[in-house]
């Protein structure tokens, strides 16, 4: 059982890793986006619902970095618990 709760725990930072790269990639989009709709000079709906867009999809993308994170830190206490 041990083997098999070190998998999981690595594989489940696996998982963490990429989702926390994913999260950067639409941060940095979301900033971008950001950045666009601060400095045009007439804000308009369009781009309002593209900021909306972008800053939505950073939300969901740092949930899940976090939740698969977590997975991982529980993963890694259980393996160490019977360790």
């Amino acid at each position: 059982m041990s083997m098999e709760l070190m998998h999981e725990a690595e594989a489940a930072r696996a998982a963490a890793t990429q989702a926390m790269a994913v999260y950067e990639q639409t941060k940095a989009a979301s900033a971008m986006v950001m950045a666009a709709r601060r400095d045009a000079p007439v804000r308009s709906a369009a781009m309002d619902l593209k900021f909306n867009a972008a800053f939505e999809a950073e939300v969901k993308a740092e949930f899940q970095a976090v939740k698969y994170a977590l997975r991982a830190d529980a993963a890694e206490m259980a393996w160490w618990d019977e360790a």
